[in-house]
């Protein structure tokens, strides 16, 4: 079996209405336009396979799109060689596919699992992520929502890549390491960055921080007077932007001062943030502004800690926004990517 052998009609939706139309085109087919695209497509496959072009875009976007994607180090506890053994079994359903018709999913369960290349294998598993209610006319059936979720195990680097959102990679984490006894572990996105989500955009090409969810690294509360000189402070601070009158702005700053006992040894910034234990600051991306270049954002940056991030990049001629998740440890596309694409951040991740 090959990649071909385990496509779903779902991946489909990893196409965009450009792709589609170009694929249609290069099919010199005249489908009726009454016809769904997608679906019209799936049922073709062995069609499309047989077309060199075509199958160069499938294999560049049907298995990745708008994913979001995780990495986990695999901390194995037998040989490469055992490892082998289990992937190419039936338990793991080894160039087999599951029969999904009247199949009543519970629990996460193994699609299907191909050789992708030396050492490396794609897993496919479906996963229950809740119930969905269909309204049947007279009565409200309860239908098993699922996903069909692909996961690449590269046994030449001990990494599992799951491209999912952060709950599923959890369920797959568990299923995986019982499945399979290995343990795993997260592997931090940042780290080669030093932590920072800047310096992480930095290493992208025209890379542009527009969105951010941060936490001050201090947990202040204040009391209500010091919030209070706070306010008064800033007041002071704009009056003399409009009046230049320097002795009104040293007369209230000095009525102003902040008992030293009460607050510690913490700076102007962090009582500002004081109280908060979330932000959101944003620019508008569509101008080409980078928050990084904000002078609010760079007078608070040292004392918050971002939690997740939009960036915007370009990459093979195109412009890509991503979503990092610093406490999730994944990166979400939120723009169509590639294979080529989620290789790119592999390397810098890993």
């Amino acid at each position: 079996m090959d990649l071909w052998d385990v496509v779903v009609q779902n991946d489909f939706n990893n196409f965009s209405k450009k792709d589609i139309d170009d694929i249609i085109e290069l099919l010199e087919n005249n489908m009726s336009k009454d016809l769904d695209e997608r679906a019209y497509l799936y049922k073709n496959m062995h069609m499309l396979v047989r077309n060199g072009q075509i199958r160069n875009l499938l294999n560049k976007r049907i298995l990745a799109g708008r994913c979001s994607v995780k990495w986990l180090q695999i901390k194995r506890k037998t040989t490469i060689n055992d490892l082998v053994t289990k992937l190419e079994s039936k338990d793991l359903l080894f160039n087999k596919r599951l029969k999904t018709k009247n199949l009543e999913i519970k629990s996460p369960i193994i699609f299907s699992t191909i050789k992708l290349g030396d050492l490396r294998y794609l897993i496919r598993t479906i996963v229950p992520t809740g119930v969905k209610s269909i309204n049947k006319g007279d009565e409200i059936e309860e239908i098993t929502a699922v996903d069909n979720i692909v996961s690449i195990i590269d046994l030449s680097k001990d990494v599992l890549e799951v491209r999912s959102n952060f709950k599923n990679a959890r369920v797959l984490h568990n299923f995986f390491s019982h499945l399979l006894e290995l343990d795993f572990e997260e592997i931090d996105i940042l780290k080669n960055f030093g932590g920072k989500m800047g310096a992480f955009k930095d290493s992208l090409d025209g890379g542009k921080f527009f969105d951010v969810n941060s936490k001050p690294i201090l947990n202040l509360e204040i009391t209500k007077e010091i919030s209070n000189l706070l306010v008064n402070t800033l007041k002071a601070l704009d009056n003399y932007f409009i009046t230049k009158d320097m002795e009104t702005l040293i007369s209230e700053m000095q009525s102003t001062q902040i008992d030293e006992k009460e607050i510690g040894d913490v700076c102007f910034t962090q009582l500002l943030l004081a109280g908060l234990c979330k932000m959101n600051i944003g620019t508008d991306v569509e101008l080409g502004k980078d928050l990084c270049h904000q002078s609010l954002y760079n007078l608070i940056k040292e004392h918050i800690e971002d939690e997740t991030g939009y960036i915007s990049f370009t990459f093979g001629g195109e412009q890509h926004t991503i979503q990092v998740g610093r406490t999730t440890n994944s990166i979400s596309f939120r723009t169509m990517a590639t294979e080529e694409l989620i290789e790119y951040f592999a390397s810098k991740v890993l």
